[in-house]
């Protein structure tokens, strides 16, 4: 969900217990540059919440890598 107001993005995901997860972040699918997103999540069985700052970023792409 975007916040114009705060300028923030919340998304959440579902997860597995004793699984591992790492959000990342571009800005441009044209040129993809992958950078991570906070460190990473360990999975409880629960829903994770991400909030992020776009500041004056007009537009950003989200993906979740499940981890080895």
């Amino acid at each position: 969900m975007h916040d114009p107001v705060n300028g923030t993005v919340t998304f959440s995901f579902s997860t597995e217990v004793g699984r591992q997860y790492q959000v990342e972040v571009t800005e441009d699918l044209a040129m993809p540059d992958w950078q991570p997103l906070g460190g990473t999540y360990f999975g409880t069985g629960s829903p994770i919440l991400v909030i992020d700052d776009l500041g004056t970023r007009p537009q950003r792409f989200y993906r979740v890598l499940l981890l080895p």
